[in-house]
């Protein structure tokens, strides 16, 4: 069952290589992908996350080598679109085709802003992905206790959180920007939204109503005035054009194998043309000589990447011992403290100690310096992939050069040259004839194709209409209350936590403040145990699916994870670190039954959602005795020896 009506469905990833394509398909319900570190798990989802309206891409250095531009095949309430975003320029517009990644050329590209900062031809991103999953464009208060608070734009981003369990986010304290007021407020007033509990949502449902209709007559007069224009025209009917583009297309292949004939016949060798063979010769060694430049400046380039990561590395190591020596308070001789995460006692001698021993100013000068040489490294990392790009420029020209003098010397060394060479440029120039039209034709198909398109879109917002009408009238019967919404939320979540299971499952609920989970009557961000909040922050986004595939809420009907074991036990428990960790391990969460668990949970909820749902997993490995269980759900693998499918993500190496 679905209640949701966002429904959102990702088909395909594809990251346009300057070399090569690198692909990622995924299917409905459940999807793994799981391998060694360091081999761009974590970077399908970062740039999944990207090509659906984020501001940022985490830029790893084999992303920043080899990567162009990113493409995501989606489904949108049933509707096949292409998001299409260059990775190094994030405030550039957003194309979207109404196609699939493989027809995206027999369309006409939509472009929108990537945020509200930025408006593209088209509108705004956030606003495109809104309307094609039925989402209310709204605006929420800032501050929701005042009533004369300004209001600010609910986005597809805002929502989008509940939706990614990103790896930072994945057991940490803070889920959700706790610590950020106003994000955080803008956090919760969302989380109203996605299940109709604001004051304000029949009103703003009412108005999104009104601009439905709006724009569905809009669509219908732009449908009228240019198919008007057309039959005036005597534009021809799409039936007349695909036939069309049939028939021209068998001329045309039948016009390439004569051409493929004659080059056959004229293919040969003379001694005529030497002053043709010593430029073919310059060519390869031109050709020889770009390659070796190439590949110097694509190792310079790498290095200059990686010496750029490891200065970013020396300012965070920088930036923390100035953080530790502001904590630290003024004291001589030993400081007694204890461990935020474990509790036991740290002990420093602030004589010993070199971060207490530098002075802040001394260190920031350092921040400074290394912040300077990386400005210097960016510069020399633009000059050197502009200077690939110029190389590949070269050989594609000259590689395009080197074969027409090539083909030029073979066909010219038939001793009878003249009737075949005429014959040649007949059937050419028949080509670039039949070629120009099939190219105009294409075009008509085009147009048609946006015609329809136009047609289609009023159909399905009044669809829309129809769906948001039936909410209104349930919303106008009858508002659900926050009391039985994070009830029932928090019933899924304790039968979760039941199941995995963990120790003392008791006093489970969700805050009606922060609208986060409560365990044992403590709120998350008091959880002492980073498992025990793996666990639950993990559940808590599971329960958020589980209540939105069963009730009418506006939550995209998809869950991405980022390692589910983090701070979990795996398959290894026997090691000597293992068992220290294990005497100090009150939670029993370095059992691997309950990773063991936490899957099995997850391949229920494939067997119960996976028709309308989608979940997608990265993790490092596989619970040991369910790989051959798990299997169907893999959809990469990675691992640096090779079993895997690949060695990563960008496999190049």
């Amino acid at each position: 069952m679905n209640k949701s009506a966002a429904n959102l469905k990702i088909n395909k990833l594809v990251l346009v290589g300057r070399d090569k394509n690198y692909v990622v398909e995924f299917h409905k319900g459940l999807n793994i992908i799981y391998g060694d570190s360091d081999t761009g798990k974590s970077s399908i989802l970062n740039l999944v996350n990207y090509l659906l309206g984020s501001k940022n891409i985490y830029m790893y250095e084999e992303l920043e080598i080899h990567g162009k531009e990113a493409l995501l095949e989606v489904l949108l309430n049933g509707e096949l679109f292409t998001i299409k975003r260059d990775i190094f320029n994030p405030n550039d517009f957003i194309e979207v085709y109404p196609s699939s990644i493989e027809d995206m050329e027999g369309t006409f590209p939509l472009e929108f802003g990537p945020d509200y900062k930025k408006t593209g031809p088209n509108g705004f991103f956030s606003d495109f992905l809104l309307e094609s999953l039925n989402i209310p464009l709204i605006e929420v208060k800032q501050a929701p206790t005042k009533a004369d608070s300004k209001t600010i734009r609910l986005s597809f981003r805002d929502i989008f959180k509940f939706c990614y369990l990103n790896q930072d986010d994945v057991g940490n304290r803070d889920m959700l920007d706790r610590k950020n007021f106003s994000v955080f407020t803008k956090n919760k007033e969302t989380f109203k939204f996605i299940h109709n509990l604001l004051d304000t949502q029949i009103l703003q449902m009412e108005k999104e109503l009104s601009e439905k209709r709006r724009k569905k007559n809009e669509l219908l007069a732009e449908y009228k005035i240019i198919s008007t224009f057309l039959r005036d025209a005597k534009f021809e009917t799409e039936d007349s054009i695909n036939h069309k583009i049939e028939q021209i297309s068998l001329e045309l292949k039948f016009v390439e194998r004569e051409i493929s004939k004659i080059n056959t016949t004229l293919l040969s060798d003379t001694e005529k043309f030497e002053d043709l063979r010593e430029d073919i010769l310059l060519l390869e060694q031109q050709i020889s000589e770009t390659h070796v430049g190439k590949s110097i400046k694509e190792t310079q380039l790498e290095q200059n990447v990686r010496l750029r990561k490891e200065y970013k590395k020396d300012i965070d190591k920088l930036k923390a011992a100035i953080e530790i020596k502001e904590a630290l308070p003024e004291h001589d001789g030993e400081l007694d403290l204890s461990c935020p995460v474990c509790d036991n006692a740290i002990v420093l001698d602030s004589h010993d100690n070199t971060i207490i021993q530098y002075e802040e100013q001394m260190l920031k000068n350092e921040i400074k310096k290394i912040k300077s040489r990386i400005d210097d490294i960016d510069g020399l990392i633009i000059e050197q992939r502009n200077a690939v790009y110029i190389f590949e420029d070269n050989l594609r020209k000259w590689k395009n050069e080197l074969a027409e003098k090539k083909n030029t010397l073979d066909m010219n060394t038939k001793e009878i040259i003249s009737p075949y060479l005429a014959q040649r440029d007949e059937m050419m120039s028949k080509r670039a004839t039949i070629y120009e039209t099939k190219q105009r034709i294409l075009y008509f198909q085009k147009v048609r194709t946006k015609l329809n398109k136009l047609n289609h879109n009023a159909e399905t917002i009044q669809e829309q209409i129809t769906e948001l009408e039936g909410k209104l009238e349930g919303l106008k019967n009858g508002t659900p209350e926050i009391e039985q919404v994070i009830g029932d939320i928090a019933d899924i979540l304790s039968d979760y936590l039941q199941i995995i299971p963990i120790r003392n499952a008791h006093g489970i609920s969700i805050n009606k403040n922060s609208l986060l989970p409560v365990v044992r009557n403590k709120d998350y961000h008091n959880l002492t145990s980073g498992g025990l909040r793996t666990i639950v922050s993990i559940g808590y986004f599971i329960s958020l699916l589980k209540y939105g595939a069963n009730n009418n809420t506006y939550l995209p009907s998809i869950l991405m994870i980022d390692t589910l074991a983090k701070y979990l036990g795996t398959n290894d428990t026997s090691s000597n670190a293992d068992i220290i960790r294990e005497i100090f391990d009150d939670e029993g969460l370095k059992d691997p039954k309950k990773y063991v668990n936490l899957y099995k949970y997850l391949v229920s909820l494939h067997e119960n959602l996976s028709d309308t749902h989608q979940i997608i997993v990265v993790d490092n490995q596989l619970p040991r005795g369910l790989e051959v269980t798990l299997k169907q759900f893999v959809v990469k693998h990675f691992s640096v020896d090779g079993i895997g499918d690949s060695k990563g993500l960008i496999d190049n190496a």
